[in-house]
């Protein structure tokens, strides 16, 4: 199974299981990212439930697509993808009209990738963001998140066997309410 199959079976399985019964009245939130995990760049895609508990606790579940700069025993330096999968929740610890403060917590699962010979893995992330909305109706909003990850993933085929996904997190993307 390839890299694209796993990746877009993971986001619908998001979505599928993030989408609450009666909740059409209240937004859900699809966000595109950019970023650095660990030292590792990173593009991602998270899908965000409507808020409960009067907007103050969000659940959301993402897929970043990671790639690790390192080389083979003996090869040349390249660029080598794995893909990251992440559930977890958003506390809304301040809003305004015009902006929102929270923090994040996930649960992170390294899918397998041949490509640097990583196994399944679990592991934590947790962090702050604030997200600046792009009009006082919050139909869209630009954010910033910081945080860190742990976990103990190994990219077992390249040369010295460095951590994957492990350290400082930071990146920014767009998010859009879908309803």
């Amino acid at each position: 199974m390839d890299m694209k199959r796993v990746t877009i079976g993971l986001v619908l399985l998001w979505v599928i299981a993030l989408v609450p019964l009666g909740a059409a009245d209240r937004s859900m939130a699809l966000a595109m990212s950019i970023g650095q995990r660990g030292g590792d760049f990173s593009l991602g895609a998270e899908v965000m439930a409507p808020p409960l508990f009067d907007g103050l606790v969000t659940i959301y579940g993402g897929v970043d697509l990671q790639y690790k700069a390192g080389m083979v025993q003996g090869g040349e330096q390249e660029w080598y993808p794995y893909v990251l999968t992440s559930v977890g929740l958003q506390i809304t610890a301040a809003q305004h009209d015009w902006m929102r403060l929270y923090a994040s917590s996930a649960l992170l699962v390294f899918v397998p990738s041949p490509e640097v010979g990583s196994l399944w893995h679990v592991g934590g992330y947790g962090g702050f963001g604030v997200e600046f909305f792009f009009a006082s109706e919050g139909s869209g909003s630009y954010y910033f998140e910081i945080g860190g990850a742990g976990t103990t993933a190994k990219a077992i085929a390249l040369a010295h066997k460095p951590y994957l996904g492990n350290g400082l997190t930071i990146k920014a993307g767009c998010r859009f309410l879908l309803c």
